[in-house]
């Protein structure tokens, strides 16, 4: 005797929201791992990316912990593309939690000075 699929009892599904960042997550993780440790600007990106999983992951301290790191590795040789990222990243915490968004206010400011003296020292 056949019970007919409207019937059957369904199985629990998980949330696709966030099955969905898993698998990049550790994609993004291995890419990490593997990059040189000489690459710090392409390992702030992807930490950057790493910080954007980690919200959609709701781990707002991981966010702001991998935020912060991107920035701090990177003041040496900054780039464009760091600031805005971080800054995107940066309001994104702000929509989970206005005060740790906030607190990253600083970090972007001193990257963006550090960046501004690189641009007017190459200009001389």
């Amino acid at each position: 005797m056949s019970v007919p699929p409207s019937e059957c009892p369904r199985k629990a599904t998980r949330n696709p929201a966030r099955a969905s960042t898993k698998r990049p997550h550790r994609r993004l993780r291995a890419s990490l791992a593997a990059l040189p440790q000489l690459h710090t600007k392409a390992q702030a990106v992807l930490t950057l990316a790493l910080a954007e999983a980690a919200l959609q992951a709701d781990n707002l301290k991981l966010a702001v912990e991998l935020t912060r790191h991107a920035l701090a590795t990177t003041r040496h040789q900054p780039i464009m593309p760091i600031p805005h990222q971080a800054r995107r990243v940066r309001r994104l915490i702000q929509q989970y939690n206005p005060a740790a968004g906030s607190d990253l206010a600083d970090e972007l400011n001193g990257f963006a000075h550090v960046l501004t003296a690189v641009a007017a020292s190459a200009q001389r």
